[in-house]
């Protein structure tokens, strides 16, 4: 399986990891609920605001803001997650995170997103670098029309399917209390009509 990530870029104190479903042929414990919210990222210093923080990810990555594509909002107003996709001046689609844990994207070459890929994600998690430290582990993401819902596969074989909401994202949360116990999201997979149609591991 191919991994095609070009650009990648995270603006917070969190960890982040991002990658790419590719088509392989032809509260807490379950999806983020969404909601009406404005995006709020948390700054990593005193000098930069929530505002200017995400404008920071999008000037780096000449995103073209005039012509994104709100992808949902989900969570609560105080922990909560603005998703979106949106050109670049320089030829590049990008799907953009933009939390209560920092402002995170994954870009690709190219207008469509989803010429080569099913899904495009990022995992975000923030706390100390010790499992038995972590507080917050999300994995968000955007899909084709192919795809109607994900799964998420853990550690112990637990598994959780997240819907997508109606613009084709989804957002999940673990549960906090799994993840100390090591208990960890191994693998995301793509799924269409029940069936898979890809699936990437999850590494922390």
């Amino acid at each position: 399986m191919i991994i095609k990530v070009l650009v990648t870029i995270t603006v917070c104190a969190a960890s982040v990891m991002v990658g790419s479903l590719v088509f392989s042929g032809s509260p807490d414990e379950q999806a983020v609920k969404p909601v009406e919210a404005k995006y709020v990222a948390r700054a990593v210093n005193q000098s930069l605001t929530p505002a200017n923080l995400f404008d920071v990810t999008a000037q780096r990555l000449k995103i073209d803001i005039g012509h994104a594509t709100d992808r949902g909002q989900f969570g609560t107003t105080t922990n909560h997650v603005h998703l979106m996709t949106a050109p670049t001046s320089n030829g590049k689609t990008c799907f953009l995170n933009d939390s209560s844990v920092g402002t995170a994207a994954s870009c690709m070459s190219g207008t469509d997103l989803f010429a080569d890929h099913a899904v495009v994600y990022l995992v975000q998690s923030s706390g100390s670098p010790s499992v038995k430290g972590i507080d917050y582990l999300v994995v968000s993401g955007v899909a084709s029309d192919d795809v109607d819902a994900v799964q998420i596969i853990y550690s112990s074989g637990k598994t959780h399917t997240v819907q997508l909401n109606a613009l084709h994202s989804f957002v999940y949360r673990a549960p906090v209390a799994w993840v100390r116990d090591g208990d960890l999201p191994t693998k995301l997979v793509a799924l269409t009509q029940g069936d898979q149609l890809a699936s990437f591991p999850l590494n922390q």
